[in-house]
């Protein structure tokens, strides 16, 4: 209402259809800002309750195991009680899952899998796990390559250039397939039981094909990282100092900025630092400790240097936007 007073602003409205109009937009504005504020502190309570509900979980489950054990425990309780600690453990025991109170082990060394001539001869058969691959595609940086050496690296090469081509055969069959089936969707006017069975045939297809589309980009970039293994251990056997890399990519009249990165780091560490300082303030009330599990398999200690190496790594791609800037600048 305070701007309806001022009439710099909004010159064009006069009269009581000032007072009107700048109470229509105060209104909603101050309900979203309401409306935003108690949202945030609903997920801060939120967050503190699962803390708490994960930490007795955890409590009541290490208790009830320690007395399962005790034989001299259970054979002093009736038979009933004893078929309630039994019923009571696995309850716990379901919660610990839920929660995923279990702390990782330690990684061990990958090996390749173990791939049979039935495995590669299935067209369903898209598991590129091995040599320091997870079944994500994604190296998990334990070994150096020289743990698996040439011969090994140039067979599980060759395993996902297979798979790559099988995924590839059948996503062109999917495709084609869906392009036969989508017109006939369309001549349907009415939406009838079959309009729908159809429709519901093209979205399953269509995703079937981005998952398809993905696992052939996972396999791409599989080849393409396992080569460079591959190159590296190969110069390192001829004795070489110098490590391999690949030929850097020179873009005629520019230097790369690798905003898309930075701009993706940003959003990632932003939204671990927003839940990091949740933590902090629930550590300060003496719910958390460093050994207690905040993610599935991730605790409070860890997530604080897996926040602090995100950090260190925005700063670095932060710098290098910053440079190229700098030096495409100076070019024009």
């Amino acid at each position: 209402m305070a701007l309806a007073f001022n009439r710099r602003p909004f010159p064009g409205a006069m009269g009581w259809r000032r007072y009107v109009g700048m109470a229509c937009i105060g209104g909603p504005l101050g309900t979203m800002s309401g409306q935003l504020y108690f949202e945030s502190l609903q997920q801060e309570r939120w967050f503190k309750a699962t803390l708490l509900r994960q930490n007795a979980a955890h409590a009541n489950y290490s208790t009830l195991e320690r007395l399962a054990r005790d034989d001299q425990f259970l054979a002093s309780l009736p038979w009933l009680a004893r078929r309630y600690l039994s019923h009571k453990l696995q309850k716990e025991e379901r919660l610990m899952i839920q929660y995923s109170r279990s702390i990782p082990p330690e990684p061990q060394p990958p090996t390749v899998t173990s791939v049979t001539s039935a495995e590669q001869n299935s067209p369903s058969s898209t598991d590129m796990s091995g040599c320091e691959y997870d079944g994500f595609g994604r190296r998990i940086y334990v070994n150096s390559p020289d743990k698996f050496g040439v011969e090994q690296l140039q067979q599980y090469i060759q395993y996902v250039e297979n798979a790559r081509a099988r995924i590839t055969a059948e996503l062109n069959y999917v495709r084609e397939d869906l392009a036969r089936r989508e017109p006939e969707y369309f001549k349907l006017s009415e939406y009838t039981p079959e309009k729908e069975a159809l429709h519901i045939t093209l979205r399953h297809l269509s995703s079937w094909v981005l998952t398809l589309q993905m696992e052939r980009s996972m396999a791409e970039n599989i080849i393409v990282d396992a080569s460079k293994q591959l190159a590296q251990l190969e110069q390192q056997q001829t004795g070489s100092e110098t490590s391999w890399t690949p030929p850097k990519t020179d873009l005629p009249g520019t230097c790369h900025s690798p905003a898309m990165t930075a701009n993706s780091l940003q959003r990632h560490w932003t939204r671990h630092r927003h839940q990091l300082s949740i933590l902090e303030d629930v550590e300060k009330e003496g719910i958390l400790k460093d050994d207690s599990i905040v993610e599935p398999l991730v605790t409070y200690a860890q997530f604080k240097r897996r926040v602090k190496a995100m950090e260190r790594l925005l700063k670095d791609y932060e710098d290098k936007v910053a440079e190229a800037e700098l030096n495409n600048s100076k070019q024009f």
